[in-house]
């Protein structure tokens, strides 16, 4: 996970590399966290218990901010600021005004909607 988001979360991006970033992160939502298991020594203290949900919770909470800016990142086609697409390196100055809200879908996905937030320059 860690590896996904050093290599394609960076200020240089590009499409493929995002699309891996989120298929990644889903990955370890729907895999790696669905074998996820406490220690048996857990049982012996509430503080061993306590830190091992925290790990856990952490992980889960990781790959959900991960895939949250991947999936923000590739629904920006556009190059802005510190961030630069290489497949998309002209700024896009009305893009700018959008504001981009993520969802959870019913399905676990994430959708993007964006509006003006408004910042609409009509009167």
């Amino acid at each position: 996970m860690r590896l996904a988001a050093l290599e394609h979360l960076g200020p240089l991006r590009e499409g493929p590399g995002l699309e891996a970033a989120v298929a990644e992160f889903e990955r370890v939502e729907h895999e790696d966290l669905e074998r996820l298991t406490l220690d048996p020594d857990c049982a012996v203290s509430d503080r061993q218990r306590r830190d091992a949900l925290e790990r856990a919770l952490s992980l889960r909470n990781m790959a959900l901010v991960g895939k949250a800016v991947a999936t923000a990142a590739l629904a920006r086609e556009e190059s802005r600021g510190a961030h630069h697409r290489l497949d998309h390196p002209a700024r896009a100055d009305d893009a700018c005004r959008a504001v981009s809200r993520i969802e959870r879908s019913a399905d676990g996905g994430l959708q993007v909607h964006k509006d003006d937030g408004g910042l609409s320059t009509e009167r």
